[in-house]
């Protein structure tokens, strides 16, 4: 089994943009002949990298809720369109994937 550890910035708090960032992955490993590609934690849409920085606990804070609103905004919903384009290409290419994701629920 050949592995692909994918080593990429997301396009940060941007669902959309990294969706497209996954896609190129998937497929150029795809061509590199990996059959599992490995994505980073929290790849899309991205990690919230504020909470290691700031009072993440000061639910209260306006700038804490205001980063947290648009991290929500931006989570996945796994039966949403963009990500069957996802589910689409890892079918297409005949590859196994890992990715992290928020998780809209």
């Amino acid at each position: 089994m050949r592995v692909a550890a994918v080593q990429a910035a997301p396009a940060f708090l941007d669902r959309a943009g990294t969706i497209a960032i996954v896609l190129d992955r998937l497929a150029e490993a795809a061509a590199g002949g990996a059959d599992l590609v490995a994505f980073p934690e929290t790849f899309v849409p991205g990690y919230p990298v504020w909470a290691d920085i700031s009072n993440t606990s000061a639910w209260e804070d306006a700038d804490q809720q205001a980063a947290y609103s648009i991290y929500l905004d931006q989570a996945v919903d796994v039966d949403g369109a963009e990500f069957t384009e996802v589910i689409t290409a890892v079918r297409d290419l005949g590859v196994f994937a890992y990715i992290g994701v928020v998780e809209r629920s």
